[in-house]
């Protein structure tokens, strides 16, 4: 873990809690009993997806500084 970049733990951590808010959004909406047909798996797999792409962003735009 020493051995990686700060910028990209920071990263990594930002990816981490944003995945678990989406994980907890997922688990509101099946308790709710949306009759959501869309599935689930995949829209989270895009959310993810994107919040690994914005963390990589900040961590590169911080490193530059």
């Amino acid at each position: 873990m020493e051995r990686i970049p700060v910028g990209w733990r920071a990263a990594l951590a930002v990816w981490g809690v944003l995945c678990l808010l989406s994980l907890l959004g997922w688990v509101a909406l099946g308790v709710s009993g949306s009759g959501w047909t869309f599935p689930y798996w995949l829209f989270g797999f895009g959310v993810m997806i994107v919040w690994l792409l914005l963390a990589v962003f900040v961590a590169r735009s911080r490193s530059a500084e």
